[in-house]
């Protein structure tokens, strides 16, 4: 398992946003195959996909023959319209011919979140629960979390 959590506060009330990358050990690549779907009699998609919608989907999938593509993880997804931050896990599904990849929603207004790579986060608009408005910048957050 690696990743890393940026810990972002607001420069005006010192809140908290987490921005994390990287994978953890349930989400190795056997993980999402057909023979291991379970984890403790339950099933592994519980721990890292939290929409069940999508988990469901995700089954279908798998059961009628597609498979987990590389470069999966957690990313941080985005609500252009609320500018607030959401740790899902990023991945895509293919059997050859097609590619599915699920499309998770801001559960504030609903609106479709976009996924942003560690590397286009800096500049981007977030606002906090106090209602103040602030760019993301990396290089000026305390060091961040890594796990390995």
């Amino acid at each position: 398992m690696s990743g890393v959590t940026y810990s972002i506060p607001c420069p005006k009330c010192g809140r908290i946003h987490e921005v994390t990358y990287g994978t953890s050990m349930i989400c190795t690549n056997r993980a999402l195959t057909v023979s291991s779907l379970y984890h403790g009699g339950r099933p592994l998609l519980e721990y890292i996909i939290k929409s069940k919608s999508i988990r469901d989907k995700t089954f279908e999938l798998l059961y009628s023959g597609y498979s987990l593509n590389e470069g999966y993880c957690y990313s941080t997804y985005y609500c252009s319209k609320c500018k607030k931050i959401f740790t899902r896990f990023h991945f895509s599904l293919s059997n050859g011919t097609d590619r599915w990849e699920p499309e998770y929603h801001c559960w504030h207004c609903k609106k479709t979140l976009s996924c942003i790579m560690q590397k286009d986060i800096n500049d981007t608009v977030l606002q906090c629960k106090c209602g103040f408005e602030f760019k993301v910048d990396l290089n000026s957050c305390p060091e961040p979390e890594n796990w390995s």
